[in-house]
């Protein structure tokens, strides 16, 4: 049975209209390069690219290093040369709390720029892209819960949100996976910045930073620690202990945006 001539002009309505909305979200919400804001043609957002390249322009995105082997399995931290990923000498010397670590760039280029520019700009907006490249990193192992790695509370009022709890927001969102906020507590804040100390530094600033709960929803489970940057790896494996020792979780992954070697 064919439709009406009231149905078909409907119909007709409907696509027409469609197109006008389609046209007006391109232009409110045009898509930019996270790094340098330059306006991103449709083929380079929606095309055929690994998703961290989707959200830079073709010139920031040669400047951005994709974490990819050889590299430790435990830590995460890049080897020189080509060969298989395995476990770093530290690693097998002292292995970290946590099971293994993931991230979707090397530290550095274009990919600080746009780190920075979520952090500090500050552009909490930069959430949305870059929990959509953090979505596309593959992990060995399902986990029952997101825990972002929490700030202190005069951080957190300091720069008015949690770039990690953020992250994490967009990451369930496209994972499915459920965020547990009372899990971990931030209990030491410093006001020198982690960026300006040594590793050994950090390490001994980092020790009794952070408190499990053993209330909490992850006791028992597989927990995904989720970060925006790993230098050396002192607060993720702060964290990830006390989410052993006090929140009593089963085991602890890291995830974050991006991975730097070791100072």
């Amino acid at each position: 049975m064919k439709p009406s001539i009231i149905q078909q002009n409907r119909l007709e309505a409907k696509r027409r209209w469609g197109a006008v909305a389609a046209g007006l979200l391109e232009v409110l919400f045009v898509p930019r390069c996270i790094a340098c804001d330059v306006r991103l043609p449709p083929h380079e957002y929606r095309g055929a690219l690994p998703m961290w390249a989707r959200h830079f322009c073709d010139l920031c995105a040669g400047a951005v290093q994709e974490w990819e082997p050889p590299f430790c399995t435990r830590c995460g931290d890049v080897f020189s040369g080509a060969g298989p990923s395995h476990r770093c000498a530290d690693c097998a010397r002292h292995p970290p709390s946590y099971g293994q670590l993931r991230a979707v760039a090397e530290y550095g280029g274009e990919m600080a720029t746009a780190i920075a520019r979520f952090k500090y700009g500050p552009a909490p907006w930069m959430a949305r892209p870059l929990g959509e490249m953090l979505a596309a990193v593959p992990l060995a192992s399902p986990v029952d819960w997101i825990v972002p790695v929490p700030l202190h509370p005069k951080r957190l009022r300091a720069r008015g949100f949690n770039q990690s709890a953020l992250l994490a927001r967009r990451l369930s969102r496209l994972s499915g996976a459920p965020i547990c906020w009372n899990a971990l507590q931030r209990t030491s804040h410093s006001a020198a910045p982690q960026a300006a100390r040594t590793r050994n530094e950090r390490l001994q600033a980092m020790r009794g930073a952070f408190v499990g709960n053993a209330r909490a929803q992850t006791r028992g489970g597989r927990v995904l620690l989720l970060d925006d940057v790993v230098t050396t790896g002192a607060t993720v494996e702060a964290a990830a202990r006390a989410l052993l020792r006090q929140g009593e979780v089963r085991a602890v992954d890291v995830l974050c945006l991006a991975r730097t070697g070791r100072d």
